[in-house]
Order: C-alpha cells, then structure tokens, then sequence
C-alpha cells in the first residue's frame, strides 16, 4: 500500500514504489486513446513528474490510483487534441501540399513538421508570442491583447506578418 504522505514529505523510495507499481498499466491505459507506445510512455512519465513537482500540494479526495488514471485519461485526450491542432494547422500552413495523405511516421512528415517548427522559431520574439497564444493556447485575439497589454490591432498586424512570414518559409523550403 502506497502512503502518499510519505510522498509528499520527499520520501523518493515511497514514489519510486509508486512508479513501479502503477507505471506499465498506466501506459497500457494510454495505450487505449492511440497506439503510439513512445507517447504513451511520455504522457505517464509526465503525469509522475507532474506529481513529484507538486507533491507538497496535491491533495486526495480518492485513492492514489484514480488520481494516476484520470491525470493519464487527461493527459492522454490533451495530447490528442494538440496532435489535432497540429495536424490542422500543418494543412492551413501548406494548402498546396497533400499532408493529410502522408503517413505520420513518413520521412516527409516529419521533415515538414521540422520546417514548420523551423518556421515558427524564425518569428521575431514577440511575434512568436503571439502566434504560439492564439494558434497552440487558443487564445483570442482580444485575450492575447489583454495579456500582453497591447491593442487588439497590434495583435491582428503581427498575426499577419507572422502568417505571411510562415506560408513564405515554408513555400521556399517546398518549392
């Protein structure tokens, strides 16, 4: 039996016992949302790093076990709807290009998300910001505007630049 008090007062062989007991089921549990064993892996070691970083403030209302599988139910359906969003946002970027064909573990795949990663790290800082609020946070233009205390227009004018600056890089790279 796990005693999460011991966790939460820094006892490492306490977790490490956690994590031995509830690791490969957690990721046969992520298993079910995709077939992808390497992501499942990374979503379960991120729920039991999440959980180590804020032991001190995590407080039960169930069982230790609920708690593990919820947190990879979140995980998991968080992960899915980012790889969603990436997967749209690669077809709007490159409307030319035939991506929803291409097979995710293709080399060409992955070059392109590579170009697009490229893309988006070649944005001035503040234009990168911006686009990383609105296109991965789902932040509105007038959300973003809030946050960073600037007009809505001002975020409106960089998310044409940037979308300009993007579909240019990545027509040179595939052109």
């Amino acid at each position: 039996m796990i005693d999460f008090d011991k966790i939460k007062n820094d006892n490492v062989r306490e977790f490490e016992s956690l994590f031995d007991l509830y690791y490969e089921q957690l990721v046969a549990f992520a298993c079910y949302y995709f077939s992808d064993q390497d992501a499942a892996e990374n979503i379960v070691q991120d729920v039991f790093v999440n959980i180590w970083k804020n032991r001190k403030k995590i407080n039960l209302k169930s069982s230790i076990k609920v708690y593990l599988y919820s947190a990879t139910k979140k995980n998991a359906l968080r992960y899915l709807r980012d790889k969603k969003n990436r997967e749209k946002f690669v077809q709007r970027l490159t409307p030319d290009l035939d991506v929803q064909h291409l097979p995710h573990d293709s080399a060409e795949y992955h070059e392109l998300v590579s170009a697009i990663e490229k893309a988006i790290q070649s944005l001035p800082e503040k234009g990168r910001l911006i686009f990383c609020m609105n296109r991965f946070d789902h932040l509105s233009y007038s959300e973003i505007a809030r946050v960073l205390n600037i007009s809505v227009n001002t975020v409106e004018a960089h998310m044409v630049r940037n979308l300009r600056h993007l579909r240019n890089f990545l027509n040179f790279k595939f052109s």
